[in-house]
Order: structure tokens, then sequence, then C-alpha cells
């Protein structure tokens, strides 16, 4: 499989592409699983990782997206086009790398059995691992992000609701 610059020079209307939407596009027009065209190209999938490493993988790359998500949504407020445009990119490249990432046998409960119930688990904790991250570093950053405002308030009311008179 030729590199990514190669095809780029190959096909100039792929210049301003990224690699996975280069290589979605040779996946498409060659017929061949995502997957394998990603092998080619030396990306290293989830399927070649532990459960544990290809969940924290996975889980990580989502969390980029949904921050270059986050990122799109202000830029279309802010009428920023090509800043959004950007953006979107980068949400959807993260998107296809958190897909090669995963370890799709583990994706879905209704699909595990007794002998798979300890790797599905550690492999959607470990998923969820960068996203606990990513909201208590929000939270030491805005509090206000840490904590809705709504149970904020609960909370301050609960130690009154609870003291008998």
């Amino acid at each position: 499989m030729p590199s990514f610059d190669s095809i780029r020079k190959q096909a100039p209307w792929m210049q301003d592409w990224s690699d996975e939407e280069v290589m979605l596009k040779l996946s498409e027009l060659t017929n061949t699983p995502l997957t394998d065209v990603a092998k080619d190209f030396g990306v290293k999938l989830g399927t070649e990782r532990s459960a544990l490493g290809a969940g924290l993988a996975s889980g990580w790359e989502g969390l980029k997206g949904l921050g270059y998500s986050g990122g799109a949504a202000v830029a279309d407020v802010l009428g920023a086009e090509g800043a959004k445009d950007w953006l979107e990119r980068q949400a959807f490249a993260k998107e296809v790398q958190s897909s090669l990432a995963s370890r799709p046998e583990l994706e879905k409960i209704e699909e595990q059995t007794l002998g798979s119930a300890l790797p599905y688990v550690g492999y959607q904790v470990a998923k969820q691992v960068p996203n606990i991250v990513g909201a208590i570093a929000a939270g030491a950053i805005v509090p206000e992000v840490a904590v809705p405002a709504a149970l904020a308030r609960g909370a301050a009311v609960l130690p009154r609701a609870l003291t008998v008179s």
C-alpha cells in the first residue's frame, strides 16, 4: 500500500483530506473493509490490544472527538464557518480512530458469555476512564461544570431536610 502522501499526490482532490478520510475512500473504492485498509497503513487496531488497552484507546479518541464537536458547535454559534468545518472534520477523524481502536466483539452486552464477562467489563470501564478524567479536569478548571446547579442546590437543602426538630 502506498503512503498517504503518495496517494494525495496522485489524487490532488484528496490533498486536504485527513488520513481517516483517505482510508475510508480507499475502503469504498476497493470494496475492502476499513480495518483491512487501516492495517495496510500500519494503524494499530483495537483487536491487536488487550481489552483494557483497546477500551482506553477507543475512549481517548472518542473524548477528543467530543472536544472537537463542542468546538465546532461554538464556532457555528460565532459564525466562524472555516473553523467549524475544520473542527467537524477533526471530530469525524476521531470517530473513525475511536472505531478502529475499539474491540467490536466487546461492544454489545447481548453478545457476551460467562467467559467474556470479565474482558467485557474491563473494556467498558476502560473506555469510560478518559471521560471520567475529562470531567474531573473540567470540574477543576470550572467548578460549575462538575456539579450541576440543581444538584448543588439539592445537596445544600439535604442536611436541613434530614435534621430532626
